[in-house]
């Protein structure tokens, strides 16, 4: 074969990922060339292995700020180079935060190959999960229908209870939102209907 072959250096923060992956690579029998790195050497020390060489391509799945794409990559493409990443707004958090947003834009940087300009496009808009720090445990998981059911059956027994306890009279919304623990309850609600349609 006379093409030209590269590799691929797949990063993940988690040990037990990094492993998973070398795993499912082979399994897929697409692991030749592959090279999984971890992160972090330690819970603090980040990998620094992992910059020591410059790339045609890189592609992160959880969003960052301009200013740290910037920072961590930038230096690391080679002429002619792109980069694919989720980027939110400046005053928001990395999804590596509790306080991640819902949305980002997926953007791609491309570096001009004789300029070494570094143009920026803003492709869609997409929604990022957090990024993994630690195994993901056995429990399973609520689906949106079932934690609707769950959140209903909660605010139904609410309701009867207050009736039960104010003349037969039924809430209304003001009833609702003067309860802290309901008032978060039915915005959860109302915001996982938006969803299903």
């Amino acid at each position: 074969d006379s093409k030209e072959k590269g590799s691929v250096l797949a990063v993940e923060c988690v040990p037990e990922l990094a492993e998973l992956t070398q795993i499912n690579l082979k399994r897929a029998g697409c692991g030749e060339g592959v090279k999984v790195e971890v992160a972090y050497k330690d819970e603090n020390m980040l990998n620094e292995s992992i910059f020591e060489q410059k790339y045609d391509a890189i592609h992160v799945s959880f969003s960052m700020s301009h200013e740290r794409v910037e920072q961590l990559f930038f230096p690391h493409l080679l002429p002619g180079g792109k980069i694919l990443v989720p980027v939110h707004g400046e005053e928001e958090a990395d999804t590596g935060s509790d306080k991640a947003p819902m949305e980002q834009i997926l953007t791609l940087y491309s570096m001009d190959a004789e300029s070494l300009r570094i143009s920026r496009d803003e492709l869609m808009p997409v929604m990022c999960q957090p990024m993994i720090t630690e195994t993901l445990k056995d429990e399973p998981k609520q689906t949106t229908a079932e934690r609707i059911a769950e959140i209903q059956k909660d605010l139904d027994s609410w309701k009867q209870e207050f009736t039960k306890t104010n003349g037969g009279q039924n809430p209304t919304r003001e009833d609702m939102f003067k309860d802290a623990r309901i008032k978060k309850l039915f915005t959860e609600f109302s915001n996982l209907r938006k969803k299903q349609w």
